[in-house]
Parts: structure tokens; C-alpha cells; sequence
């Protein structure tokens, strides 16, 4: 059998076939301009999409997760971080973590997680050690998240920020050798 991505969340923020699956050899080997239709399987894969690609093409010296990788994604419930979740974990990542709260934690875990932080009762970044992440994906784009997650990230690893009007940006004081991608959807022109 074929592992299969799951997009689309329902009231209680579980995903479901009926919202839409994709293969994941097909998004995991998709890149830009390869002529592999994913957007057009389902209209709400855009959402999740939009960060995924990122997450796949994330700077990394093969320019994809790497084998043995560890991942963070800032929020595994949601649009983006449902997916990366998923993507990160079919790429190879040996550790993924996440933060959510609520009915959100099992769904994590059930989407390949193998650290999921309940942010109502610990800050994301407080529960990692220094220098364990090769990788984060920050999906949410929350002011100040960067600066907060340098200690975490290993140096030659990569801080990837979705931005947006949350005040998201990459961090005014880096860590050495931690490459810093600011990325947004751009839905036309």
C-alpha cells in the first residue's frame, strides 16, 4: 500500500479521505514545474501546499529534508502544519515536534508526530534542548518566534518562516551558520 497524505481538517480538527488525499511519492517528488498536477487535486491542497513546497525545497544542502533530520513545525493542526507534519516525516525526518492544544494533540500524534508540545502548558521552544533541530518550519509567522528558536536549531540548520500579518519575520540576531527564509503565498502576479 502507498502512504497517502491527508488535507483538510473538520470541526474537531481531524483529517479525513473525504476532504482529500494525495499520494505522497507524488508530492514528495513534486517540485515546480514537473508538470505533476497536485494544486488541482483538490482546491483546499493550496492551503497546505503553500507551505509544504517550502518545507521540500527548504534550503537544506540536497534542498529537502534529509534522512535522520529533525523537524519543527510550529503548529501541526493547522492548514500548513498538518501537511508539513506528513511531508517531513514521508522525506525521512527522523524526529518530527509540533505544538497544539486540545483535540489537536491526538491528531498530531496520529499524523506522524513524535513529540507534540500542548502549548496551553508549555511555550514550543522552552521544550527543546540547544542545538537538536536541524529544521524549523514556522507556520504560524508570530513576532518573535525566530529569536526564540535559534537556541534549538543546530548550527548549518534552517529557520523557515511563513510571513504574514502576524508579524512574522526572521530573527534581527541569528545564530551562526543558521540559514533564515522568510516565504509568503503569492496567489497572483
Amino acid at each position: 500500500t502507498k502512504d497517502i497524505v491527508k488535507f483538510g481538517t473538520n470541526e474537531i480538527g481531524t483529517a479525513t479521505a473525504a476532504q482529500g488525499a494525495v499520494d505522497v511519492d507524488e508530492l514528495v517528488n513534486w517540485t515546480a514545474g514537473s508538470g505533476a498536477d497536485v494544486i488541482s487535486i483538490s482546491i483546499s491542497a493550496i492551503e497546505g501546499l503553500s507551505g509544504v513546497t517550502d518545507l521540500i525545497v527548504s534550503g537544506n544542502a540536497d534542498n529537502s529534508v534529509a534522512a535522520g533530520d529533525t523537524v519543527v513545525v510550529t503548529s501541526g493542526q493547522g492548514g500548513t502544519g498538518h501537511m508539513g507534519v506528513q511531508i517531513a516525516k514521508a522525506m525521512g525526518a527522523r524526529r518530527v515536534i509540533t505544538a497544539c492544544g486540545g483535540a489537536g494533540v491526538e491528531l498530531c500524534y496520529s499524523l506522524g508526530a513524535d513529540l507534540v508540545v500542548d502549548y496551553h502548558e508549555q511555550e514550543l521552544f522552552e521544550a527543546l534542548p540547544d542545538d537538536t533541530v536541524d529544521l524549523v518550519f514556522d507556520n504560524i509567522g508570530l513576532a518573535g518566534t525566530a529569536d526564540k528558536a535559534m537556541h534549538a536549531i543546530k548550527t548549518g540548520g534552517t529557520y523557515l518562516v511563513l510571513t504574514g500579518g502576524d508579524g512574522g519575520k526572521i530573527s534581527s540576531n541569528p545564530k551562526d551558520g543558521v540559514k533564515q527564509i522568510p516565504f509568503h503565498l503569492q496567489t497572483s502576479g
